[in-house]
């Protein structure tokens, strides 16, 4: 049995560096993966911080006179956890850090929402850093046995460490229904049809991969393709959606320039697919899809902002899965396959040769990894995180 005291969130010490070097430090994410508990973790590293809850009614009120509460508690680490609830606090926070510009005065959590990036960036530009929290990862486990479970539930702390399959699936059903009727309808009020984001979240789940086409969503569901793309664009924005952009840099072919689209927690995924077992997910059409999904999301959880996500794809059929790119050069390709006796396809060869990364992939679910023609290296999924984990950190060779 896995729990959550087991596990150090890699954000702990990224965190308190940034608070180290910045007067405000801004953790988004979506609800319930693990933004409040990071900051419980940090009130107990810091003696002289105080925490807020604006969802507590308690801490909602003593907010009635922001500025003086920011003035008593000058000299300390202020946590706002939803402060998305407040948006006025943020007209206060910006004379409030100015007078006294020093580090490490106050940590932001919110849900990521129009009105929190919105709140920042009007008011707190230059005076902030962000860091996006993820529902757990894979490298994040403290052990590597645990994949399949990790995989099938998700990274949301809530369904990955539940006693059982059927909790898991239980609460997973539970976030969606209450995130579509609760957090969407405040967003988009009198506008908001539930029966259209119930419809919509399944049909992009069975979309998994593919490219993305507005104009065919929006018939479907007898919407308007700014409907549809206003509720895209907020699942996006709110991290339960990945929009993977193709590479176009410095290409002279016929490329294709629609993103492929991801639901980007695995159980969240299932769920929608209604996969409950492995063996439903061996069985599925979208698997090699899913698997795919899952594998990126491993990836981002690795890399810090110097480094971009995208895939390449040709007219003419040159096609890698996953690009990793720092500034205008990429330096990794990745064919991503859900199977241990892999056969990449002639486009990857050549989006190798157009792409010319530092580094070709082919990631498979198990093995320590071999080499391939071409210079392509067959690679196992936790040998491949911890190759590019080693590299992030900054040693060079270990693309070599």
């Amino acid at each position: 049995m896995l729990y959550l005291d087991m596990i150090t969130r890699k954000f702990l010490p990224i965190v308190q560096k940034s608070l180290r070097h910045n007067p405000a430090c801004v953790l988004i994410g979506p609800r319930q993966s693990g933004k409040t508990t990071l900051a419980r973790q940090i009130l107990s590293l810091h003696p002289e911080s105080v925490y807020f809850d604006l969802e507590d009614s308690r801490d909602f009120r003593k907010f009635e006179d922001p500025g003086t509460l920011f003035e008593r508690y000058e000299n300390s680490l202020v946590i706002i956890d939803e402060i998305q609830t407040r948006p006025e606090l943020f007209r206060e926070l910006r004379p409030a850090i100015d007078r006294n510009r020093k580090d490490g005065r106050f940590l932001l959590l919110g849900s990521a929402s129009p009105v929190l990036i919105t709140g920042v960036s009007e008011y707190l530009t230059g005076r902030v850093e962000y860091h996006e929290i993820t529902p757990l990862t894979l490298s994040e486990l403290p052990d590597i046995t645990l994949r399949e479970q990790h995989l099938m539930r998700g990274g949301f702390p809530s369904s990955l460490l539940a006693e059982n399959n059927q909790n898991s699936r239980n609460w997973r059903k539970s976030y969606i229904q209450s995130y579509a009727q609760i957090e969407l309808a405040n967003i988009f009020g009198a506008g908001f049809n539930q029966k259209t984001v119930n419809n919509l979240w399944r049909m992009l789940a069975h979309l998994q991969g593919g490219l993305l086409n507005q104009s065919t969503l929006a018939s479907s569901l007898g919407v308007t393709i700014p409907t549809v793309k206003r509720y895209i664009d907020y699942l996006a924005a709110s991290f339960h959606l990945r929009l993977l952009e193709p590479w176009q840099i410095n290409m002279k072919k016929r490329m294709v320039k629609s993103p492929k689209v991801y639901i980007r927690d695995s159980g969240l995924l299932h769920t929608l697919l209604d996969i409950e077992t492995y063996d439903d997910l061996l069985g599925h059409p979208s698997a090699g899809q899913i698997w795919e999904g899952y594998v990126i999301e491993q990836i981002a959880g690795i890399l810090d902002n110097r480094y971009s996500l995208y895939f390449y794809r040709t007219s003419n059929g040159a096609e890698a899965d996953l690009v990793i790119a720092r500034g205008l050069k990429p330096v990794i390709a990745a064919d991503i396959k859900f199977s241990n006796s892999p056969v990449p396809s002639r486009g990857f060869y050549e989006s190798v040769r157009d792409l010319s990364p530092a580094k070709a992939f082919i990631i498979m679910p198990d093995g320590d990894g071999f080499p391939g023609k071409n210079d392509v290296t067959y690679c196992g999924l936790n040998k491949f995180l911890a190759i590019l984990s080693d590299y992030v950190s900054g040693n060079t060779d270990a693309l070599k």
